[in-house]
């Protein structure tokens, strides 16, 4: 029996992989304080390189949903959800798929085009693993000799904390002081960290990774307020 043939758009996706250089997070979020990669910086990091390999996206909306919410000024924001399904196509008409949710939220037209950007963004940066930072270079660095360390007495080992068990105290701390019921404690967080990510998969801790984990502390520790913020809403919205 024949041995099957790799797919070319295996092939190509590979090789733009290979030329791509790390996309920085040099945009920032500044109601919510943190930073992201732009759409612009991921299209003119591989608009060359997927040309000259001619593998070219198509897009198939295949689900939206739309809503109205009230602002904190008192106004409305126009709230898009899409899900796409994003087709990468080689020469050979080979291709992979990719279904990603875009969500977008605007006072004005624009929420269904802040969707469908940040689906297309996603999915880019998914089937491309584009890199956030450039790898650090070994001759950066000139080690000290390490003085010989002290012995100090045997202490009982304490319990390291993770990200999401340190995130998941200091939110429910916060719920709980500003009226959420703690049986509503998930929910609300939950619907934090989909708010956060601009993501609708989120069911728990598990389904962030931890470059992700990173970018909230961060940007928690940068807007003190975050939190509290999204919860009084959240609590407001939900009463």
């Amino acid at each position: 029996m024949p041995e099957a043939k790799t797919p070319l758009i295996h092939k190509l996706i590979a090789e733009v992989m290979s030329g791509i250089t790390a996309i920085g997070k040099n945009q920032k979020n500044t109601q919510q304080n943190f930073k992201y990669r732009g759409i612009d910086d991921v299209y003119n990091e591989l608009h060359a390189l997927m040309a000259k390999a001619q593998v070219f996206t198509t897009s198939e909306v295949l689900d939206r949903q739309s809503e109205e919410r009230p602002s904190k000024s008192g106004g409305i924001l126009f709230y898009e959800k899409y899900l796409i399904r994003y087709t990468f196509n080689a020469p050979d008409g080979s291709s992979v798929t990719s279904e990603i949710v875009g969500i977008g939220m605007d006072s004005g037209d624009k929420a269904g085009n802040k969707a469908q950007a940040i689906a297309h963004k996603y999915a880019l940066l998914q089937i491309f693993c584009v890199p956030t930072a450039e790898p650090k270079d070994p001759d950066g660095d000139s080690p000290q000799p390490r003085e010989k360390p002290k012995v100090e007495p045997k202490q009982k080992p304490k319990k390291n904390l993770t990200r999401p068990q340190l995130f998941s105290m200091s939110f429910d701390e916060i719920a709980g002081n500003h009226g959420v019921d703690k049986k509503d404690y998930k929910d609300c967080k939950l619907s934090f960290l989909m708010e956060f990510y601009g993501r609708e998969d989120i069911k728990s801790s598990k389904d962030i990774s931890d470059s992700e984990w990173q970018d909230l502390a961060v940007a928690v520790k940068e807007n003190k307020n975050l939190i509290l913020n999204f919860v009084k809403a959240w609590r407001k919205n939900a009463g």
